[in-house]
């Protein structure tokens, strides 16, 4: 019996149609898990506490003058990497430049994941 097809796993990147950049993935709300596929996985190019400035800013203010804010980075899924998990009905993996997380889907989270483990890692 040839057992070369059941060693191991591989990684199939995501299609070059969907919107992919440091800031989102934008997948279709029908899109299918490759077949066999036991996971998904994805970088978040940022340290916890790093300002997202490629992802644009908000405007605050402080006494009546505009300011520019940015969001800070948090080592966890965003809530889409939470509604895709839940799409595929497979675990999530982020890894970051402080940690791997795993994670599940939840619809009924308000984050729509649950966090199952993180392990630290020592950057890119």
């Amino acid at each position: 019996m040839d057992n070369s097809g059941l060693c191991g796993y591989s990684v199939q990147p995501f299609p070059e149609s969907w919107t992919i950049n440091a800031c989102e993935i934008r997948f279709p709300v029908d899109a299918l898990a490759p077949t066999g596929a036991v996971a998904w996985v994805h970088t978040h190019p940022y340290r916890n506490g790093e300002s997202l400035t490629a992802c644009g800013s908000l405007t605050i203010y402080i006494g009546g003058v505009p300011m520019q804010a940015y969001v800070r980075y948090e080592n966890l899924p965003s809530e889409d990497d939470g509604k895709f998990s839940t799409l595929w009905n497979k675990p999530g993996y982020v890894i970051d430049k402080n940690k791997v997380t795993r994670f599940v889907g939840n619809a009924s989270s308000p984050d729509f994941f649950d966090i199952q483990s993180q392990v630290n890692r020592c950057g890119y």
